[in-house]
């Protein structure tokens, strides 16, 4: 019989001590597909009730402890990692049986909501049924573990479940149709999250039992992206990252004038990211964002801490994208969104303001700096920035294209025509902007914290472009919440 008293190694534990204790509470994975499989939700319910996740562990003598002073420790890590297994842990209850996990692993203790989750079991079809509801039932079993495996590895400080929205990259509750595309989407970000998290987890016993993890991703994302290309019609891809924006190009010039956002609603722009568009070389990165002429002058009342500017005096000429500055607004802030007498900013406010006492508020048009030279002059053009992190699928299985690797081929606005390789690998040695490490040819992307959580933490969905990830307003303190996470992570890596 299992104790109930969870053993919390030592920086000294070895990778056998960690896993023996993640796996005192693991599910037999025979009788966890057969009860799936054959007996359905009811009987899978019954199956995990003898093999319990315990409760975070509430004795002090064997409780990890968070480095506080010294920011996000190894801990911390850990418990955002649990934060996005809890997501695709429920993700596939909900899909393979149409139900939550089951309450009786203690999984789902003092849980937030779930919102949008399918309606039933979901039910495929066609050629490849068979193998997609098996595929998908293995890896909720493999996430469900990794739930029980990190709550037991973290004890007293493991996070509750956070609230979760599963049709953030939908807006309608997940079906058949969708589910593969969600699931593709989850598994990229959740590869490349793990190996973010490497530098955290580098100098602990918990760097091997990461990688463990991250290889599991990378069967489930492997496996996910040979699906697409089997099922195109229910496993389109997620195109996330992508965000449009208007602009004036000159031929033999490396600067795009008054610049600003199209959508009501996008990712600001950020040095390192590709431009697409007419006229701009392939492979262009944005080197530099700077601010431009001003052309509106406005008052509006700010509040400290918050990015919402109230009673503003005029939106008349106003853009989404559009530099804005003012005393308690902060450099490079710009316009998120426009309604009807305030604005959303990219930014919150380090100042307040009152009606009786507005404060002036000069808007105008940025300008962005690309690593090469346009080859076409144009007005107004629209471009596009995409996440190099995530490619699509469309490597149809030949010689040539393998042999040629990932590429992106420009397009204009929304109708972007991408090719690009079968696996999720860099094309070319990158720099990634939020970390000093290069990301060499043929290795995996790593995404840091907050940038995963700008993927997990908001989305804006279009018919034509697929799916705007964004960053939310920060909210709840300071973290960011919205999207797959509208109350946010929970742990104390909870900001963008």
């Amino acid at each position: 019989m299992v104790s109930n008293e969870i053993e919390v190694p030592g920086p000294a534990a070895s990778v056998e001590t960690l896993k023996k204790i993640a796996s005192g509470r693991a599910l037999d994975r025979r009788h966890f597909m057969t009860a799936l499989g054959i007996a359905g939700a009811a009987s899978g319910a019954a199956l995990v009730a003898g093999r319990t996740a315990a409760h975070p562990n509430p004795n002090p003598k064997t409780r990890p402890s968070t480095v506080e002073a010294a920011g996000p420790g190894p801990l911390d890590y850990l418990n955002f990692l649990l934060s996005l297994a809890y997501l695709e842990a429920t993700f596939y209850a909900y899909i393979t049986t149409g139900a939550d996990i089951p309450y009786t692993t203690g999984v789902t203790v003092g849980s937030g909501a779930i919102t949008l989750p399918p309606l039933a079991k979901l039910v495929f079809t066609g050629t490849y049924a068979a193998q997609i509801t098996d595929l998908l039932n293995e890896i909720y079993y493999d996430e469900l573990n990794r739930v029980i495996a990190l709550r037991n590895l973290l004890g007293s400080v493991a996070i509750a479940r956070p609230a979760i929205n599963l049709g953030a990259a939908t807006t309608t509750a997940v079906t058949a149709s969708n589910a593969l595309s969600v699931a593709r989407l989850l598994e990229d970000v959740g590869a490349s999250a793990y190996a973010g998290a490497a530098i955290a987890l580098a100098a602990t016993p918990y760097i091997t039992y990461g990688a463990q993890i991250l290889a599991v991703e990378a069967f489930h994302a492997g496996a996910l992206r040979l699906v697409s290309i089997q099922n195109p019609t229910i496993a389109a891809y997620l195109d996330t990252g992508i965000a449009t924006f208007i602009g004036s190009a000159t031929a033999g010039s490396n600067v795009i004038a008054n610049v600003y956002f199209t959508a009501t609603s996008g990712p600001i722009l950020v040095v390192g990211q590709v431009l697409l568009g007419t006229g701009i070389p392939s492979g262009a990165t944005i080197t530099v964002i700077t601010g431009g002429n001003i052309n509106t002058a406005i008052t509006g009342v700010l509040t400290s801490a918050s990015a919402n500017v109230t009673a503003v005096s005029s939106t008349s000429g106003l853009a989404v994208g559009q530099t804005i500055t003012g005393t308690g607004i902060p450099a490079a802030t710009t316009i998120k969104t426009i309604g009807t007498g305030t604005l959303t900013l990219s930014a919150n406010a380090t100042a307040s303001s009152t009606v009786a006492s507005p404060t002036a508020i000069a808007v105008g048009t940025g300008s962005i700096t690309i690593s090469s030279n346009a080859t076409v002059t144009g007005v107004s053009t629209v471009f596009a920035v995409t996440d190099t992190v995530d490619v699509m699928p469309a490597d149809p299985g030949t010689a040539a294209l393998s042999a040629a690797g990932p590429a992106i081929i420009p397009g204009t606005g929304t109708s972007q025509t991408p090719y690009e390789g079968f696996f999720a690998t860099s094309g070319a040695s990158s720099l990634n902007v939020n970390s000093p490490l290069v990301t060499p040819a043929g290795f995996a992307f790593a995404r840091s914290s907050s940038e995963v959580l700008a993927i997990l933490t908001g989305t804006s969905a279009t018919a034509s472009s697929g799916i705007l990830m964004v960053n939310h307003a920060p909210t709840n303190g300071g973290s960011s919440a919205g999207g797959f996470f509208p109350s946010g992570t929970g742990g104390l890596l909870n900001y963008v």
